[in-house]
């Protein structure tokens, strides 16, 4: 294990070195390489990296009920939960940790205003998964606009509460209905995609949970029945899909929807 580890450190001491020779009116354009060449690592080595530095392997987890886990049989059968267990058959990550912050209900003026992420502060997570809560934000007629302003509020407040965290956000699941448009005359759908156009044009790390979860069960012909609990929570079935969304994210190398220029 220190073998490969060692080689994770030498890599990233490597890319800093390249950075000390830039001025400081260079600082803006050398935080984005930096941030893009931390996306584009594989969210697994990072987690490995951060063993080797002597950090402790925390994911944090922030969101809706979806994130909680309603609709699923028990804990065990949480996205996060079935995240975990799969990254902790990685080299060095046996023992890693995740901490749920699930708020059922909450929409994104909910979390800002109660200041959810502030536990984060305690926690020195090296991994942030923060789910929109989109689909709160869709039924209780929170604009686009705001949702989009209230997740900018809400990842800046992550990055000072853990300020060494890699922050990773993700659209929630399909619901049972997606087209219907709520008072403000926009559809859930609209929510996740202009969303999801927002965080990437900040060049925010980004996972489209939605559009891979609708992309998967078309392909295996399964009916949406089959992998949700009610209208808007997944069951265990599901949340194994999500699951293994996450896990082919956080293995791979290719992050066509992280480090937009």
């Amino acid at each position: 294990m220190r073998s490969l580890l060692s080689a994770l450190l030498a890599a990233h001491l490597m890319s800093l070195a390249s950075c000390v020779y830039h001025t400081s009116s260079d600082s803006k354009v050398i935080e984005k390489v930096r941030n893009t060449e931390i996306i584009r690592q594989p969210a697994f080595q990072y987690l490995q990296q951060n063993v080797l530095e002597g950090r402790e392997p925390v994911i944090s987890v922030i969101g809706s009920s979806v994130t909680a886990g309603s609709g699923a049989t028990g804990k065990t059968h949480t996205w996060i939960h079935l995240l975990s267990e799969r990254l902790k058959a990685a080299e060095g990550l046996e023992k890693l940790i995740y901490l749920n912050h699930g708020f059922p209900g909450y929409s994104t003026k909910q979390m800002l205003a109660q200041g959810k992420v502030d536990v984060l502060r305690e926690e020195n997570p090296s991994i942030i998964i923060f789910e929109t809560c989109l689909i709160n934000d869709f039924v209780q007629n929170i604009s686009i606009e705001e949702s989009k302003t209230n997740i900018q509020s809400l990842v800046l407040n992550m990055q000072k509460m853990a300020p060494k965290a890699r922050i990773i956000i993700t659209s929630p699941n399909p619901r049972k209905e997606n087209l219907t448009k709520n008072k403000t005359g926009s559809s859930y759908e609209d929510y996740v995609i202009e969303t999801g156009k927002f965080i990437k044009l900040h060049g925010w790390e980004y996972v489209d949970i939605y559009s891979e979860f609708t992309k998967q069960i078309k392909a295996s012909k399964t009916s949406m029945d089959k992998v949700m609990y009610d209208f808007v929570h997944p069951n265990d079935l599901g949340y194994a899909i999500w699951a293994k969304i996450l896990e082919q994210y956080f293995l791979s190398d290719n992050k066509k929807e992280a480090a937009q220029e």
